[in-house]
């Protein structure tokens, strides 16, 4: 009965339980620690990740800075971080991230999350802390070297942790001495330089004393061992002391015998007398010698070399004269040098000479070497067949006053185009006149037909247009001057003359030397056979003027 009983219990209570569970939950869902649903008890939720307010921030030995640390999500149950420093001898990282910089350098600051070890960094900069110089010294405050040698100067910057260590260097005479960037003074040339060394707004000093270094002379030799000179000449004599950095190079100077040659203290040798003595240099330090055979000629007058006859006219200087010997001419094709040596004399020859080849016949060509500068009056006229002249660069002057050229009907003048005063344009010749600007100074006998004097030519010189051939001459407007012997010797008639002036002060400007110049124009030139053509309406000028109303006729264009 018993066991009846209580099985009939257990049933009751079994059933009652099914009955609570089919009428107060759902299927699946948890149940609260009373009997209640999903909302009985907290839920927990998950952290995502983490940041920090600064990738990057810079610091300065001793200083501070707080970061912060952004748990994501907001609502994260476990929101704890903690802090560290990659190098706490950098910079360390409290647990609140407030980073304190220790010494220069670069630490990477981590957070790291306690709920998923989510982390993020910064990268920390620490600077050092500036130290300023308080001071400098020189490990010497004077010193004495020579010349030529060196010395290193040793500079300490205070105090020795001082941010800005740097030295420059500084002398104050760098003919007397000089220093590098690295304290290294090299002594140039004796006296007092003062070398200081600099660091922030510190300075301190050596003074210097640099010795000039003393280096003997090994050796005095003469230039020219031997020299020929002639009486009344002077010549510099030149001496090579060594070494070139001698410390004295002193030399004194003596000649064996002063009737021949005498010497100065500058080493000038006057030459006196002809014959032959020793100039002999000697040397203040260690007494070395060298000496040079001094000859001493007499001036020679004229001479010949190579078939040429000179005259000597001023010490070294030659010109070209006419053989001595009337009955022998210059003939063929000569060609003079500018230099030539005679009796152990060397010569410069830079002139011809008054009629040095006047009358020469059979000359046919000369060219002058460069260094002549002068053509003489009459210096080839008469020189029936000479065919060529050739003028070098360094000609400066032609007679103007007589004839240089005349009666060479054959001749062409050749100039040198780096001559800066002489030219040739239509076969003519022109010099540079510094008084007009353009003179004509030649034009040749053979030329025929119409000649043009070149526009801009300011003067026509005497003999310029002598025994001409020429039918017809245009004188442009830019003469202002006509030298007498203008159209002489026997120049070809008729001649025609076109002038272009066209006002009468125009024609007057032409000047004259003379009152009554005109027996130095067209002189041998028959004057009634000279047509001259004249602008329209201007022949009253022209024939009131006294060089071309004494012409045949003029006429109006």
């Amino acid at each position: 009965m018993k066991k009846t009983i209580w099985r009939v219990a257990l049933a009751i209570a079994m059933a009652a339980a099914v009955a609570s569970v089919s009428t107060g939950c759902k299927k699946d869902e948890p149940v609260g620690p009373n009997g209640g649903g999903n909302n009985d008890g907290p839920k927990t939720v998950a952290v995502t990740g983490v940041s920090i307010n600064k990738a990057s921030i810079s610091l300065t030995e001793g200083t501070s800075e707080t970061l912060t640390a952004t748990v994501t999500p907001d609502n994260a149950t476990n929101k704890a971080v903690s802090w560290k420093s990659s190098d706490s001898n950098i910079a360390t990282v409290d647990n609140s991230g407030k980073v304190t910089a220790v010494k220069a350098g670069s630490t990477t600051i981590t957070v790291t999350t306690t709920d998923g070890s989510k982390s993020a960094t910064c990268t920390v900069t620490v600077a050092a802390k500036e130290v300023a110089v308080t001071g400098i010294t020189l490990d010497q405050t004077s010193a004495t070297i020579v010349a030529g040698d060196n010395l290193v100067l040793k500079a300490t910057v205070a105090p020795e942790n001082a941010t800005d260590k740097k030295v420059t260097w500084s002398s104050s005479d760098a003919s007397i001495a000089t220093v590098d960037e690295n304290g290294k003074v090299t002594a140039v040339s004796a006296g007092n330089a003062d070398i200081t060394a600099t660091a922030g707004s510190f300075s301190a000093a050596c003074a210097l004393t640099v010795q000039a270094k003393v280096i003997p002379v090994t050796s005095v030799n003469v230039d020219n061992w031997s020299i020929t000179m002639l009486a009344g000449e002077t010549v510099s004599l030149k001496v090579t002391v060594l070494p070139e950095d001698a410390t004295n190079k002193n030399i004194t100077f003596q000649s064996e015998n002063t009737e021949v040659a005498a010497v100065d203290s500058e080493g000038t040798i006057l030459a006196i007398g002809a014959g032959s003595t020793k100039v002999i240099v000697t040397s203040e330090d260690g007494g070395l010698t060298s000496n040079c055979v001094v000859t001493v000629v007499s001036e020679t007058g004229e001479m010949e070399v190579d078939g040429i006859f000179y005259r000597n006219y001023y010490m070294r200087s030659l010109e070209v004269i006419a053989n001595p010997d009337e009955n022998v001419k210059y003939s063929g094709n000569i060609k003079i040098p500018g230099k030539i040596t005679y009796n152990g004399i060397e010569y410069t020859v830079d002139r011809v000479g008054d009629r040095a080849f006047l009358g020469c016949e059979s000359l046919i060509s000369v060219e002058l070497a460069e260094g002549f500068r002068v053509i003489g009056p009459y210096g080839f006229a008469g020189c029936e067949n000479l065919e060529k002249i050739t003028l070098p660069a360094s000609l400066e002057s032609i007679d103007w006053a007589n004839q240089v050229f005349a009666f060479c009907p054959k001749l062409e003048i050749v100039v040198s185009e780096k001559n800066p005063l002489f030219f040739i344009n239509d076969g003519a010749l022109y010099w540079k006149d510094p008084s007009y600007g353009i003179a004509l100074r030649w034009l040749p006998e053979k030329k025929t037909g119409t000649f043009s004097i070149m526009e801009g030519t300011g003067a026509i010189r005497s003999y310029a247009l002598f025994h001409t051939s020429i039918d017809k001459i245009i004188i442009p407007t830019s003469i202002v001057f006509i030298f007498e012997r203008f159209f002489c010797g026997e120049c070809k008639t008729p001649l025609e003359i076109v002038l272009n002036w066209s006002t009468a002060s125009e024609i007057n400007n032409i000047y004259k030397a003379y009152d009554d110049p005109s027996p130095f124009y067209f002189n041998t030139t028959d004057r009634s056979k000279i047509t001259v053509s004249v602008p329209k309406g201007t022949k009253p000028f022209y024939s009131a003027h006294w060089l071309w109303g004494a012409c045949g006729s003029i006429v109006e264009r």
